[in-house]
């Protein structure tokens, strides 16, 4: 799992768990929205705190294990790792980041 959900009260705790360095493929930005999207449908919920195992918060894309954004895509195809990611802009409830070391991307 690479994205723990935690309660407390009406705090949702989201846990990136990919250290050392949290980088984010299409499986870790989809449960994360997967994550936001639960959050937003639970009425205890008020806000959500995001934060990250291992000392670099997100050091951005995971472009070494053939994640899509380096795939060639056919003209007008969007990336599935874009899309993943364009649904964390949905997200209603109000989100803090604990950034510990880098946050890249």
């Amino acid at each position: 799992m690479t994205v723990k959900i935690d309660m407390d009260g009406p705090v949702a705790l989201l846990t990136l768990r990919n250290p050392p360095n949290n980088h984010l493929g299409v499986g870790t930005i989809s449960a994360l929205a997967d994550a936001f999207d639960a959050a937003d449908a639970d009425p205890a919920v008020r806000s959500i705190l995001l934060r990250s195992e291992g000392r670099v918060f997100c050091a951005g894309a995971d472009l070494v294990n053939a994640n899509p954004v380096a795939d060639p895509l056919p003209p007008g195809a969007r990336s599935p790792f874009y899309m993943a990611a364009a649904r964390l802009f949905g997200v209603q409830t109000p989100v803090v980041a604990a950034v510990q070391g880098a946050a890249v991307g």
